[in-house]
């Protein structure tokens, strides 16, 4: 799969939580959802709440253009099978590029090492 080298990298930026094999096999066992076009790959996951049901866009790697252009057919494949709304956790740098698409900050994560 050509997307994987960015994929590893995404995880890199993501605390350690995952190697590429604990993606693939969620993928696998559908858990997570895998969405290609030709330049772009999202890894998403449904999380089930006890007040909403919530699409959770978990790893992006690709060109711009064709992450966001991807971004909303994942959306409204969330909206089809029951998601209320959408949470994306990344870097920063994701707030200002995303906001034209309607996303916004809606809480800070930090981490540190224990």
């Amino acid at each position: 799969m050509k997307f994987l080298p960015g994929l590893v990298e995404a995880l890199e930026h993501a605390g350690g939580t995952h190697t590429i094999e604990d993606v693939l096999d969620q993928i696998r066992r559908g858990t997570a959802q895998i969405w290609t076009n030709e330049d772009a790959c999202i890894v998403s996951e449904v999380h089930d709440y006890p007040r909403k049901r919530v699409l959770n866009f978990w790893l992006a790697t690709g060109a711009l253009p064709a992450v966001i252009a991807l971004s909303r057919e994942v959306l409204a494949w969330g909206k089809r099978n029951g998601c209320e709304s959408a949470t994306l956790t990344g870097r920063r740098g994701w707030e200002k590029v995303l906001a034209t698409e309607g996303w916004s900050p809606m809480l800070s994560v930090m981490g540190r090492e224990v």
